[in-house]
């Protein structure tokens, strides 16, 4: 069973991005304030947020619109996510308000401090009704959550799946110094894509995610380094324009 890329999007520390219109760029350093009107017309809870949800659905958002899908998604359409930390630094946050009395405790935070928000908040913005998870990584930006997607295609729970990754660890921890952000694909089906242009077609080699390339298969160590060769990938098969006066 393979799937099609037909969506990439991303944040981090340069900012958001989508794959048909953005340079990608996984830099450490801060991330950048995501705002309400940057990803949605309206959103009550948006404001609300932690950082790390924030980021994960900024994320999502971005993917999405890279390829020209908008919600309710249905049954059939999922989400697998996977963290290294996840919501610890909102965890940590909230501690230090219980610290100071039960009737200080925010509530605010409360909500946040599971790391599966992101899946949730997803869920609902988008009528994501299929599989959903989020699992854990040693290691930022792995492949599990791809894995993940593309297992619940080829089982055929979903015929289309966001997978990806999100972390924003604090800077003073030692995780802190690599980078942080989201980035997310959009997998599909081939019936579900419908022709759609996608960027390249991914397939389990045992528990390899590997890529379907010009005619031979090429095993992907990380998520940011399959994004760098698909946009390749992207270029390489693009036409050649005509030059003027040729």
């Amino acid at each position: 069973m393979s799937a099609l890329v037909t969506g990439m999007g991303w944040l981090t520390a340069a900012g958001l991005g989508q794959g048909r219109r953005d340079a990608f760029a996984l830099a450490c350093g801060t991330l950048p304030e995501v705002r309400r009107q940057d990803l949605f017309a309206e959103h009550p809870r948006f404001g609300r947020m932690d950082a790390y949800c924030k980021a994960g659905l900024a994320g999502v958002v971005m993917a999405l619109r890279d390829a020209g899908l908008e919600g309710p998604l249905g049954e059939s359409a999922g989400l697998a996510a996977t963290t290294c930390v996840g919501c610890l630094r909102t965890d940590l946050d909230y501690f230090a308000t219980a610290m100071q009395g039960p009737i200080l405790a925010s509530p605010n935070l409360f909500a946040f401090t599971l790391p599966t928000s992101i899946v949730a908040e997803a869920a609902i913005c988008f009528g994501l009704r299929g599989p959903t998870c989020m699992l854990h990584e040693p290691q930022a930006f792995g492949l599990t959550g791809v894995r993940a997607g593309l297992e619940a295609l080829e089982f055929g729970e979903a015929e289309l799946m966001l997978a990806g990754a999100c972390d924003v660890p604090a800077l003073d921890w030692p995780c802190g110094q690599g980078p942080a952000g989201s980035i997310f694909l959009v997998l599909e089906s081939e019936r579900r894509a419908q022709g759609r242009q996608a960027y390249g077609r991914l397939l389990l080699d045992g528990d390899t995610v590997a890529l379907d390339a010009e005619s031979s298969r090429e095993p992907q160590d990380s998520l940011p380094d399959l994004v760098r060769r698909l946009l390749t990938l992207s270029i390489s098969s693009a036409p050649r324009r005509k030059p003027v006066g040729e």
